[in-house]
């Protein structure tokens, strides 16, 4: 018997033989029957193989082809419980793609909050920066004073050199022991020093600069004749002119004027000028563009007795005055004014629980270059520049 095909595919001709003695009404009622057998057939089917499907996927996520599930299924059922099938196959098709992608938004999730933890870790490292870190990060000040040359000299002088440099009202310059200073501290102090009030001004703390400090500070004559109400000699005075043939190549600069009190054994004028030259530019003003402040050596030429003279009411005319030409955000900007009278004012004010030192007086004998450093990475560490109590 010879097989239709798929597009001449008969429920009648493959299950019951065509007889040409039935009538028209007998074959549709057997055909009805016969519907209605296969039907409840592939619905029993149907569900066994549904919780098959349910199984395998909920157990293994079985990857049954479309293709398999239909061919199975056209042996068994005529077009409408093959759409019907289809459909319940669909279905499960929607819901396991749904369960992929609550799998993926799950992981998305989770990457995202593995992202969150990164990006929080990140910034705990951030907050976690070393003092080393931080300090980097700090702008500095520029300045062209160096006190390491003042500790150069007075280590070289001769005791009658060193006798002078007492009498003279210097005596705390033979101990000094500071050849630089805390670069980045020294940007904080000096911007928060307010030239209107003589004041630096920290988060509602206030530290007046006064003669008594500036006393406290270098152990300087705190009375006397004002600098500026002395006459200034000539630049070709014969002393003055003298002693600045003397340097070499007679450049004024703190290199040189430490040559040549090096180079002079006793009390002479060349060794003087030297001094105060040297004192002058280091610790009180400097010119700016590298150039040297030589109106007090003119000034003192024919003055035998400097510690006659009021030093620290000078100090405090060039803390105002240097610090109006100093610009805090210009990189390039050298501070020219007396830097380590403010620092050292700043230092013995402001409480630092993580460092303890002995005071002691002048405060320029107490400090050196290793204490100042220390200081400006302990405030780091304690929370920050200026955060420490007041001392009264």
């Amino acid at each position: 018997m010879a097989h239709s095909t798929d597009s001449d595919y008969d429920f009648v001709s493959t299950v019951v033989p065509t007889k040409k003695v039935q009538t028209n009404a007998t074959i549709q009622r057997v055909k009805i029957g016969l519907k209605k057998l296969k039907i409840q057939k592939g619905r029993k089917d149907l569900e066994r193989k549904k919780d098959t499907i349910v199984s395998d996927s909920s157990s293994s996520q079985s990857e049954t082809s479309e293709s398999e599930i239909s061919t199975t299924e056209s042996d068994d059922y005529d077009d409408e419980s093959d759409k019907e099938i289809y459909v319940k196959k669909r279905t499960g098709d929607r819901k396991y793609v749904e369960g992929v992608t609550k799998i993926k938004e799950v992981k998305r999730k989770r990457n995202n909050g593995d992202n969150h933890a990164a990006i929080k870790k990140q910034k705990t490292v951030k907050e976690q920066k070393t003092v080393k870190d931080i300090l980097k990060e700090l702008p500095s000040i520029n300045t062209r004073s160096t006190p390491g040359l003042m500790k150069d000299v007075v280590s070289s002088l001769t005791s009658e050199q060193k006798d002078w440099v007492k009498r003279m009202g210097f005596k705390a310059f033979l101990k000094i022991n500071i050849k630089s200073i805390p670069l980045k501290l020294c940007h904080f102090v000096l911007k928060h020093y307010d030239e209107g009030t003589n004041s630096i001004l920290i988060k509602g703390k206030k530290i007046k600069i006064t003669k008594e400090k500036n006393h406290k500070v270098f152990g300087l004559p705190k009375t006397g004749k004002s600098l500026f109400d002395l006459d200034k000699v000539s630049e070709d005075h014969q002393v003055f002119d003298g002693w600045m043939k003397e340097l070499e190549d007679g450049k004024a600069n703190e290199t040189n004027y430490k040559k040549i009190i090096q180079k002079s054994e006793q009390v002479d004028m060349n060794f003087k000028l030297g001094f105060i030259a040297l004192f002058v530019n280091t610790f009180v003003e400097s010119i700016p563009m590298g150039t040297n402040n030589l109106v007090p050596v003119r000034a003192l030429v024919e003055v035998d007795d400097i510690s006659k003279i009021d030093w620290c009411a000078y100090f405090l005319y060039y803390v105002k005055k240097s610090k109006r030409r100093w610009l805090p955000d210009n990189p390039k900007c050298y501070y020219i004014g007396p830097m380590l009278l403010l620092l050292l004012i700043y230092c013995d004010e402001i409480e630092c629980k993580l460092q303890k030192i002995e005071r002691k007086t002048p405060l320029v004998t107490m400090w050196t270059v290793d204490k100042l450093k220390e200081r400006q990475s302990f405030e780091i560490e304690a929370g920050g520049y200026g955060v420490g109590n007041l001392i009264e």
